[in-house]
């Protein structure tokens, strides 16, 4: 197959990843918006408070117990039933330390929701992080878009159970319980779509060898985790508990369009590199290649997104939210910016993690956390506008020594990754005149709304 072919080849493939992926990240956003807003109408603040500190204590044992197992499996071709195997137990342990804190919640005496959404939560890290495993699968053998497939499907059923149970009176712990049918469901699914179950029993060598690839991308991954939630508590200490809101629904509007883009393009990129180092084998310089062709396709199809949520953050927070939601509009603004300039992070891991340079991942991370945690401290005093303006100029200082990292040690080369954009730079001040379009409709939407209202 001559090279021509292949690229062609390659840019359908990931034309028709990219789609599924990118409608079942929208459905689920969708889905995930109306649940909240349904549930919203029947559960009060307290209860939502109480349900998010057990999620994010659930998230944190289920990102150490899925500990990057998957991305692991990605990588290597060998000891697919090992891994498997090594997932299970790691899942299982986190299912019971979940299930632990929840008797010792009980037995403290903490609010009841507690313990119950904990224990709801036990049952489903195992499903969850097994799911995650069978994703690995799906990418590994090139096929992201069943990924997205399942994605929706899962995402479809755990919705209309969760309007079900909360219709029935169970509150959030019919969220939770959301979680268990979702990570089923998807699990299920991937199965049947993998048609692989096997598990061995992995010996010493390959428990050693997949917990050093762990330890680096797990540091990277927590340590973003702890800085997402951390950044909330530091700008509560500052400015109060409104200010807080106003930043957390900044973050969750940028992080939404940043989840679509950049987990859309991370798994298609991890399912092209798979092929890439498979195919370097007999093609010299395929891998990098790819990776190069990557990094020019994420830079040309970022800044539309970020940028066009920039320009109408103002008009759609007081479309979806209302007027009292409008600090809330600069720091989705400046946070989307933040977002666009540290765009290359998407695709820090899989090329360091094809390169076997993972361990350089975690430099980036705590690099990360530091700047911007710094930022928060400096800025933070003097307002939430200052805070957003922190985030920003933390994320303009990082992105400079991501894109060394990619080009040092991902091999990826800069110059002809820069020429993909040209297009989409062409094409920008086009793209900025159709997006004020749709702020002035938005505009006209919520007044139209605020006149029938009178």
């Amino acid at each position: 197959m001559s090279e021509e072919s292949t690229q062609s080849s390659s840019a359908g493939g990931i034309a028709k990843s990219a789609s599924w992926l990118l409608i079942a990240r929208i459905f689920a956003q969708a889905a995930q918006f109306l649940g909240f807003i349904i549930a919203a109408r029947t559960q009060g603040p307290a209860e939502f408070g109480i349900y998010s500190l057990a999620l994010i204590l659930w998230l944190f044992i289920l990102k150490v117990a899925e500990a990057g197992w998957s991305e692991r499996l990605m990588g290597t071709d060998e000891g697919w039933g090992a891994l498997h195997a090594i997932s299970w137990i790691s899942s299982a342990i986190g299912g019971l330390l979940t299930l632990a804190l929840a008797g010792v919640g009980f037995l403290l005496g903490v609010s009841p929701e507690v313990p119950v959404l904990l224990a709801v939560f036990s049952l489903a890290l195992p499903l969850s992080a097994a799911a995650t495993l069978q994703r690995g699968v799906l990418i590994s053998r090139g096929q992201p878009n069943r990924v997205g497939q399942a994605w929706i499907v899962s995402e479809a059923i755990s919705f209309v159970c969760l309007v079900i149970m909360l219709d029935a009176g169970f509150g959030v712990v019919a969220l939770a319980a959301s979680k268990i049918v979702y990570a089923a469901v998807l699990f299920a699914v991937s199965v049947a779509m993998t048609r692989w179950f096997q598990l061995v029993w992995p010996t010493r060598q390959e428990v050693v060898d997949a917990a050093v690839y762990s330890k680096s991308l797990l540091a990277s991954r927590m340590t973003y985790f702890a800085q997402e939630n951390i950044s909330a508590v530091l700008v509560g200490l500052f400015l109060g508990p409104v200010a807080v809101g106003f930043y957390r629904a900044g973050a969750r509007m940028a992080g939404a369009v940043a989840e679509v883009i950049g987990e859309t393009f991370r798994i298609v990129s991890w399912s092209q590199l798979s092929h890439a180092r498979r195919r370097s084998a007999t093609v010299p310089g395929a891998l990098e290649a790819e990776g190069t062709r990557l990094f020019g396709l994420l830079i040309a199809l970022a800044p539309p997104a970020f940028i066009g949520l920039a320009i109408v953050a103002t008009p759609l927070t007081v479309a979806l939210l209302g007027e009292e939601w409008l600090p809330s509009a600069l720091v989705i603004a400046l946070l989307a910016m933040k977002r666009l300039v540290q765009i290359p992070n998407v695709l820090l891991e899989p090329i360091l993690s094809m390169q076997n340079r993972i361990h350089l991942a975690p430099r980036i991370a705590y690099l990360s956390i530091i700047s911007s945690l710094t930022a928060l401290v400096v800025c933070a005093p003097f307002g939430l506008a200052a805070a957003a303006y922190g985030q920003l100029a933390a994320g303009i200082v990082i992105s400079p020594l991501i894109v060394r990292l990619l080009a040092t040690e991902g091999k990826v080369d800069l110059m002809a990754a820069l020429r993909f954009g040209v297009p989409a730079l062409v094409a920008l001040p086009c793209m900025v005149g159709i997006v004020y379009l749709a702020g002035y409709a938005l505009r006209d939407i919520d007044a139209g709304e605020r006149l029938a209202a009178m």
